[in-house]
């Protein structure tokens, strides 16, 4: 019976692996999404960084215990568990197509995960030594110097050149190093004010353990934390709300090595978690310098987070406080359902000064902070319930609830409630919400996913939320909504469509002089987006994209839409490929459009497009001595401007619309070597 069920499934998802996953398509809306929302800026390197480690040590799938399998993004809970009891059930699994033999194993998952899992029925639980660590290890090598031909901007210390250097070891992904060196254009290598060292701005660096001993995770230098729901302990990486179904429930790594290039929002320091029977106890201790804003008694007013020092008043910034953080995490396991205690204590060598704008009346004041927290992930049948409690220092609360359910094959139902207090705070707090922080916020979220055939995908959700005191731009208690649907159909192997509408509503203040209060509007965006994927052959693909969007506010309406065509090739073996776009926008700032563009491995790129012009870029890659990489990104900017100058006239009269080079966007040039041994 179980050889005739893997037939079965056989014939039903043949179309697997035809057409581009989903992975790929939820990675352009994650970009697009955090790009156009977000307040916080976000590097998703340690995502992308995940996927190169799945990719070269895939999980095994007969010997992953419940942690190792929630490392690959796309398995919720539900799906964990129903994996483990089939395992137990029927031993081995000996293909892809048995996957879809396990309930909740629905194709878009399994499409996704392929690429990060082996079918191999060897344990290999190696000892480490050093002859395998020298031997059997593999090195990457990622540099990328970007920004030729743009000229130096006089009132900058350095050249408009920016330089990234990545290293990274790697042994069967239990034992990792790495380092990153940064500068970026207008941040001077040798010319910097002393006492400084000559060199690059910004530096990086780790060494982990995983899985040896009791050591579950060990890291030493720079890190991240994410436990529960982000209430109290959740650096980086988040993609906050989401229409895919992978992205519902947040997966808690908890210690994670830093891979982004970012100059902020990391620990530096020691970390490690240990494991005992059914209980997994973690420690930390931090100290990170940190730029910011100091007024005439040396008190902060603000941080700074750009990560830029090209002259002599950034220069000033740079390092001129510390956090000192630590704390730890005691969880409890029992199967896949797990209890964790959190808590986070620390102090900043500068205290925070009482800021005087309204809307910051509950902003962190003092040098002290501190949070604890209470996670839970209970899975009760095919009901998976995640959530957190959290409490400040000065004795505020943040809860959120969540709640998925699937049913059926290829049906996924989830719900999650939130209520963060105005005067909550905490440093490393990173959540689902409107803005992303656990502060004044309550708010509903519910989102669903139906597999309607093997054709036809169907997502939606919708979030309601409201402010109870007062935010940046936002001069009153207020509330807003976001609503998003989504039709997918794989007309064949070859074409597909995707059409996306978006409704969100959203306060602000209206643009009226005043220094005290202002009046609050809220101002409605409806968007519309089409987008068509063709592969033509085994080598060439077109995407098109259509999109028109509306901005209503009191001041009156106005509209925007975007033409995109894009052009991909690959050679036969993917030695060599390009991808090349042109896009046609015209829209105010109000309407403005997020496009995802490919980049370099580790670089990511989602230009801002507003006014009225032309967008284009066309990157490559070349693969010689079978592992090393070039890869290389030319871009563009063209304004469209309507010429009434009337020399402008008299110089070409038959012409009224006149394509030029904008000065503020001149042409992109990047590369990046990829250097494997």
């Amino acid at each position: 019976m179980r050889t005739l069920g893997i037939i079965c499934v056989f014939i039903l998802i043949t179309e697997i692996g035809r057409t581009q996953t989903v992975a790929t398509i939820e990675k352009e809306y994650e970009q697009e999404e955090l790009q156009s929302r977000s307040q916080t800026a976000y590097d998703l390197a340690d995502r992308e960084e995940l996927l190169e480690h799945l990719a070269r040590n895939p999980i095994s799938i007969n010997f992953a215990d419940h942690e190792q399998l929630s490392e690959i993004p796309w398995l919720n809970d539900l799906q964990i568990k129903n994996l483990l009891l089939y395992r137990r059930q029927n031993g081995y699994i000996l293909s892809p197509y048995e996957l879809q033999l396990i309930e909740g194993f629905d194709r878009e998952t399994i499409e996704s995960i392929i690429p990060y899992i082996s079918f191999t029925k060897d344990r290999n639980k190696r000892r480490i030594t050093k002859h395998a660590l020298f031997k059997e290890g593999h090195d990457d090598l990622v540099f990328r110097p970007s920004g030729f031909g743009k000229p130096k901007d006089s009132a900058y210390m350095g050249s408009a050149i920016k330089l990234l250097i990545k290293y990274k070891y790697d042994w069967q992904g239990r034992v990792t190093a790495g380092f990153i060196a940064e500068k970026d254009p207008g941040e001077p290598l040798f010319k910097k004010p002393l006492p400084a060292i000559p060199g690059i701005d910004y530096a990086s660096a780790f060494f982990m353990i995983s899985n040896t001993g009791i050591f579950n995770r060990l890291i030493i230098g720079d890190y991240h934390l994410r436990f529960g729901q982000g209430l109290a302990i959740w650096s980086g990486y988040n993609i906050g709300r989401t229409i895919f179904a992978s992205g519902y429930t947040r997966k808690a790594p908890g210690i994670v090595q830093n891979s982004s290039a970012m100059e902020t929002g990391f620990m530096r320091g020691v970390a490690a978690t240990l494991a005992f029977k059914k209980f997994n106890i973690t420690g930390f201790f931090s100290a990170t310098p940190l730029d910011g804003r100091l007024d005439s008694l040396s008190k902060v007013t603000s941080l700074v987070t750009d990560g830029l020092h090209r002259d002599s008043l950034e220069w000033s910034r740079r390092h001129n406080l510390t956090q000192v953080a630590y704390g730890g995490r005691v969880a409890w396991k029992e199967d896949v359902s797990v209890v964790g205690i959190n808590f986070i204590g620390g102090i900043y060598s500068k205290a925070f000064a009482i800021p005087s704008a309204a809307y910051r009346k509950y902003d962190f004041t003092g040098t002290r902070f501190g949070n604890l927290s209470l996670d839970h992930r209970i899975v009760l049948g095919k009901l998976l319930l995640t959530g957190e409690i959290a409490l400040s220092r000065t004795g505020d609360w943040a809860v959120i609830q969540n709640m998925l359910l699937q049913p059926l094959y290829g049906y996924t139902f989830f719900l999650s409630l939130r209520d963060y207090s105005k005067a909550y705070r905490a440093p490393f707090g990173n959540c689902l919400g409107e803005s992303g922080l656990p502060q004044n916020e309550k708010g509903i979220f519910a989102a669903i996913t139906m597999l309607l055939s093997p054709k036809v995908t169907i997502r939606t959700f919708a979030d309601f939320y409201s402010y109870p005191w007062l935010k940046y731009r936002i001069d009153a208690p207020s509330s807003g909504f976001e609503q998003q649907l989504q039709l997918e159909w794989k007309a064949s192997h070859i074409t597909s469509f995707t059409l996306r509408i978006g409704n969100k509503n959203r306060p602000l203040n209206m643009p009226v002089d005043s220094n005290i209060l202002n009046i609050v509007e809220n101002q409605n965006l409806l968007n519309f987006r089409l987008n068509i994927k063709n592969q033509l052959g085994k080598h060439f693909m077109l995407q098109s994209r259509i999109e028109w969007n509306q901005m209503v506010k009191t001041a009156g309406e106005s509209e925007g839409y975007l033409l995109l065509q894009d052009f991909s090739w690959k050679e036969k073996k993917e030695k060599l490929g390009f991808t090349a776009r042109i896009a046609y926008y015209s829209t105010s700032y109000d309407n403005r459009f997020y496009t995802y563009e490919n980049d370099h491995l580790f670089s990511f790129s989602t230009p801002m497009l507003y006014g009225q012009g032309i967008r284009m870029y066309l990157f490559g890659h070349i693969r010689f001595l079978k592992k090393q990489t070039l890869t290389f990104k030319i871009g563009t900017n063209k304004s469209i401007i309507k010429s009434t100058d009337a020399s402008s006239a008299a110089a070409d009269a038959s012409t009224t619309n006149v394509a030029i080079s904008n000065p503020k966007n001149p042409l992109e040039v990047s590369v990046q070597f990829i250097f494997k041994i």
